[in-house]
């Protein structure tokens, strides 16, 4: 048995929308958007990730056992809003 306390940054979402910001003409809006989910996890854990399986069944037998699932994935995303 091992400590799998953790600290995660699970979501994240920041805008701007340049056309307000600078004022630009022609542009209604005109925004970057960035979007980042499990971005950061802070754990002494030594397996893949502390949010392990405990099984399909969840028995007595199989509590605290790390599994060697698949780890929560890193995802981004970039996104851009024109409006005229």
């Amino acid at each position: 048995m091992e400590d799998a306390s953790f600290w995660r940054l699970r979501n994240i979402s920041v805008g701007v929308d340049f056309a307000k910001v600078f004022k630009l003409k022609g542009f209604t809006k005109l925004q970057l958007l960035f979007s980042g989910r499990n971005l950061i996890t802070i754990t002494k854990y030594t397996g893949y990730d502390p949010e392990v399986s405990s099984g399909a069944n969840n028995s007595a037998w199989d509590r605290a056992v790390d599994h060697n699932t698949v780890p929560n994935i890193k995802s981004y995303q970039l996104g851009l809003n024109v409006g005229f």
